[in-house]
C-alpha cells in the first residue's frame, strides 16, 4: 500500500503532523454535520485543570495503550490469518469509541480508525509506537482543550 510505505519513510514529526492534520480534518468535516452540542465532550464540563491533567495528560498515554497497542499486541499474537492489519483496524476503533452522542460515536470511531492505522505503520518504522501515537493524541486534545477554554 503506497500510503503505508510513504509513512514508513518520512520523519517523525512529518508523520506525527499528517497523523494530526488527518484527525483535526475529520474532527472539522463531521463537526460541520452534527449539532454543535452533540459533539461536546463532558469532560470539558469538569475543572479546567482536571480537564487539563485527564483529558489532554493522562487519556491519550492510557488511551493509547488500551485501545491501540494491546489490540495490536493481541490480534500479532492470536489471529492467524494474513490479513491481521484488517482485523485490528476494525476491532481498535470500536474499543476507541466514546458513546456521548451519535455524532461523538461516529467521529471517535473514525478517529479511533486513524490512531490505530498510525500506530500500525509506527510499530513497522522500528519506533517507539505508543510514544508517537500518545503525542498526536495529546496535540489533538490540547488543541481541542485550548479551543474551548480560550474561545
Amino acid at each position: 500500500m503506497p500510503l503505508i510505505k510513504y509513512l514508513k519513510r518520512t520523519k517523525p514529526l512529518i508523520f506525527i503532523l499528517i497523523g494530526l492534520g488527518t484527525i483535526l480534518v475529520i474532527g472539522i468535516c463531521l463537526g460541520s454535520i452534527f449539532p454543535k452540542d452533540s459533539m461536546r465532550n463532558p469532560i470539558l464540563l469538569k475543572n479546567r485543570y482536571y480537564t487539563f491533567i485527564m483529558g489532554v495528560i493522562i487519556a491519550p498515554i492510557l488511551e493509547t495503550i488500551i485501545f491501540q497497542a494491546t489490540p495490536f499486541y493481541l490480534v500479532e499474537k492470536f489471529v492467524k490469518i494474513k490479513k491481521k492489519l484488517y482485523v485490528y483496524l476494525f476491532l481498535s476503533p470500536i474499543l476507541f469509541i466514546h458513546d456521548f452522542s451519535l455524532g461523538y460515536v461516529i467521529t471517535s470511531y473514525i478517529v479511533g480508525w486513524v490512531f490505530a492505522f498510525m500506530y500500525y505503520v509506527a510499530y513497522y518504522r522500528k519506533e517507539n509506537a505508543l510514544k508517537l501515537v500518545a503525542l498526536i493524541h495529546f496535540l489533538n486534545n490540547l488543541i481541542a482543550y485550548s479551543i474551548h477554554y480560550l474561545s
